[in-house]
Order: structure tokens, then C-alpha cells, then sequence
């Protein structure tokens, strides 16, 4: 798992004009707000120091960890994000500033991707779990020459 370019020919540390951080209407920051429970804190000066992240592979880790603790639920709806607006969805403009835009895209895409990963093994549990109760449950199988329509 690769986790340190941040888009396909971006800059690993990129200069952001201030205007990057306005979330533009429609986005929920659901994380940030705790799916709306908060009000969202938009960027005003003075600016916050931002977090700097001097281990960034178990930073991403850390926080990924941390958002599974705080939205269980609301973790499985997390998708790989594709251009940088997508950070509104889960996160408001002081947090995107604050532990930075580019670490936050890493630590969506680590949790797309453990999403993904768990969604195949759910479905190969429920697979594996189907097989083996039509294998100790083949007596209840009815052929069509039993069934009641055949009087």
C-alpha cells in the first residue's frame, strides 16, 4: 500500500491558496460535524498552526483508527476520494487546514481501501456461511416432482 503521492502528478506538499478552504454549499463535512451535530468551523484568521505530521504512514494509520472508534457506522461510507472537494464531504475547512489536505486524502484512501478489503471478506463469510447450511440442510431440498403444484 502506497500512501505518500497525493494525486496522480501532484505536489507532495502543495500551496493552497486560503480560497481552497471554503467548502463549497452542499457539502456535509460529516465527520467534522458529527453527521450535523456540530456547527461547521470554517477558516478564519489568525490561521491555526497546523499538526505536523513527522511519521506520516502511522499518522494515516492513527487517524484512520480514530475515526473508526468515533463514526463505526458512518466509517463504511468512506470512498476513495477523486479530486480535492472531496474532503468536504467528511471533513470541514478548519480540519482540512489544520492536519492538512494532503494527509487527510491519504487517510481516506486508507480507509476506502480497508473498506473494500472488508467488504470482501463479509461477502465470502456469507458465501462460505450459505454453502455449508445448504450442505447440512439438503433433506429440506424439494425436487420439483415432490412439490405440492404436482397432484
Amino acid at each position: 500500500m502506497q500512501y505518500f503521492s497525493i494525486m496522480a502528478g501532484e505536489d507532495e506538499n502543495p500551496q493552497l491558496p486560503l480560497e481552497f478552504y471554503q467548502a463549497p454549499d452542499g457539502y456535509l463535512c460529516t465527520f467534522s460535524t458529527n453527521f450535523g451535530a456540530l456547527a461547521r468551523k470554517n477558516l478564519s484568521f489568525p490561521l491555526p498552526a497546523r499538526i505536523v505530521h513527522t511519521d506520516f504512514r502511522d499518522a494515516i494509520f492513527d487517524k484512520a483508527a480514530e475515526l473508526q472508534r468515533q463514526f463505526p457506522d458512518g466509517i463504511w461510507n468512506v470512498v476513495p476520494p477523486t479530486h480535492w472537494n472531496d474532503l468536504f464531504h467528511y471533513f470541514d475547512p478548519y480540519d482540512v487546514y489544520l492536519m492538512g489536505p494532503e494527509f487527510l486524502i491519504q487517510v481516506l484512501r486508507y480507509v476506502a481501501e480497508c473498506n473494500e478489503m472488508a467488504n470482501v471478506r463479509i461477502l465470502k463469510a456469507i458465501e462460505d456461511a450459505a454453502k455449508e447450511w445448504i450442505e447440512r440442510h439438503q433433506f429440506l431440498q424439494v425436487s420439483v416432482d415432490q412439490c405440492c403444484y404436482n397432484r
